[in-house]
């Protein structure tokens, strides 16, 4: 999964991450052109999560590398920390459209790990969008949240 941080694979994942942009506008009576999206901000955040990757690897030392949740778990953190997306002016005036860009950075990591939020149990997706949006959490804990969901999904 750390190839999505190659530059190919990381412009495939920036477009899906624009994919899921439109479809979560849309579920909210908004459209994609709501929204200002910056590929360089998107990138920055790849770049920083590859960092993230780096340091927790040789801090934790993993056999088998990191697994794909934490991956997950550090990129989401990374698009919600970096300005990728944020609604125009006019859409702003919409309290939905601040919550927007977490919501697609949460859709873009249950994407990594192959989980459909509509199969999550409403108040664990609840939850999660609650402590990314409102609450301290760090890459790490993100991973561990990530891993559960994969761990849950695919037992």
């Amino acid at each position: 999964m750390t190839a999505i941080l190659d530059k190919e694979s990381c412009a495939r994942a920036y477009v899906e991450y624009l994919n899921l942009l439109s479809i979560i506008a849309r579920k909210h009576c908004l459209t994609a052109r709501d929204f200002m999206v910056s590929g360089i901000g998107f990138c920055n955040a790849m770049v920083d999560a590859k960092m993230d990757m780096e340091i927790l690897d040789h801090r934790r030392n993993f056999d088998d590398g990191i697994s794909r949740g934490k991956i997950a778990g550090i990129i989401v953190f990374r698009l919600c920390r970096n300005l990728v997306s944020f609604p125009t002016p006019q859409a702003k005036e919409n309290p939905i459209a601040l919550k927007i860009p977490i919501l697609t950075a949460l859709a873009f990591g249950l994407f990594l790990i192959d989980v459909n939020p509509a199969q999550l149990d409403e108040f664990i997706l609840r939850e999660l969008k609650y402590y990314v949006a409102k609450r301290h959490i760090n890459q790490e804990a993100l991973g561990i949240c990530f891993d559960t969901l994969f761990t849950m999904r695919h037992a």
